[in-house]
């Protein structure tokens, strides 16, 4: 699933996800989001979007650290606006921030892709990705 801000298009691949547009969070008791880091998706879950969440919904982060306003969430749980909320990435990792003062929050050390399934895919990836630029390197060369 890839979501363009800056086209402001979704692009469904394999799964099927539903685009949750900011009037659609009040009426959802969980959000999850994977979303890559880029400079125009620093804390595009901030202030406002925590606030219109559902009274006691949760949010899971397992996108970037960056993708969060950690103040924000902070004082929605601490609030109890939101009932909880589970994080594997932070903006600064290891992470000593104001969360860990809160019960309602599990922090795990960015630990979400350390299922064999998702390692073993990973370095068959990266051997993928090092043989196609060795060989792009090594074409190049035939040519000398």
């Amino acid at each position: 699933y890839t979501y363009s801000l800056q086209n402001m298009k979704c692009e469904y691949t394999i799964y099927r996800f539903l685009l949750i547009t900011l009037p659609r969070l009040t009426e959802e008791l969980y959000l999850t989001q994977a979303i890559s880091y880029s400079g125009e998706s620093t804390c595009i879950i901030g202030r406002k979007e925590i606030e219109s969440m559902k009274k006691g919904a949760y949010l899971v982060n397992l996108s970037r650290g960056d993708v969060v306003d950690e103040d924000a969430l902070y004082q929605a749980l601490k609030s109890d606006h939101l009932a909880g909320a589970a994080l594997d990435v932070f903006k600064q990792e290891p992470y000593t921030g104001i969360l860990k003062e809160l019960d309602n929050v599990v922090l795990t050390p960015h630990i979400g892709s350390y299922a064999r399934e998702s390692r073993l895919e990973m370095e068959v990836q990266a051997v993928k990705n090092l043989l196609g630029n060795l060989s792009s390197l090594t074409r190049g060369r035939e040519h000398e």
